[in-house]
């Protein structure tokens, strides 16, 4: 840095000339540019969670965005204050759970990747569908493709998958169906 001098990141936050700036870099340096409190969202949560790749674009979650001044690729989000009251710390830095960053990535994303998302996390056991479900509020942008997804993953509605099973049987010519139980003895 004493050779080349730094390169301004964010206000307030330097690098040496030296160092490759990516996504990480910026994440750190958005920290400590960024008044308290914040938090960071959706891709840039999902990695510091250790679930997804260094995004590509950081965003920042503040209470109110005038004043804040940030470099692209990080973008500065209003953010509900409740929201910020429950974030966590992940790899140095403060992101919103894991459950609010699949549902955030979900809003901008096709169903078929939503889908995908939730289904990795919930095999790697890093969240439960219960958790995952609460956190769906109605206007929060992801919460239909994740509710939806959840319906796949939990297999759906039992009654609607037996009149599809029943329905796929009789166009496949099975006859003889019955709508009994019998138990055993």
């Amino acid at each position: 840095a004493a050779r080349h001098g730094p390169v301004l990141v964010q206000s307030g936050a330097g690098v040496a000339a030296s160092q490759p700036i990516g996504a990480q870099q910026l994440m750190y340096a958005t920290a400590l540019a960024v008044p308290e409190p914040f938090a960071f969202l959706s891709g840039a949560a999902l990695w510091a969670h250790g679930h997804g790749p260094l995004p590509e674009t950081v965003e920042v979650g503040v209470v109110e965005t005038r004043g804040i001044s940030v470099r692209p690729p990080v973008i500065p989000r209003r953010l509900a204050s409740a929201t910020l009251a429950s974030i966590v710390v992940r790899q140095g830095l403060p992101v919103v759970s894991l459950e609010i960053a699949a549902v955030q990535i979900a809003g901008r994303t096709s169903d078929a990747q939503s889908l995908a998302l939730v289904e990795r996390l919930l095999r790697s056991r890093a969240t439960t569908p219960s958790r995952v479900r609460d956190v769906c509020r109605r206007g929060l942008q992801g919460s239909r493709a994740v509710r939806a997804a959840l319906v796949a993953v939990d297999g759906g509605d039992l009654e609607l998958q037996k009149r599809r099973l029943r329905a796929a049987l009789v166009a496949a010519g099975v006859a003889g169906l019955r709508s009994e139980v019998r138990l055993a003895s």
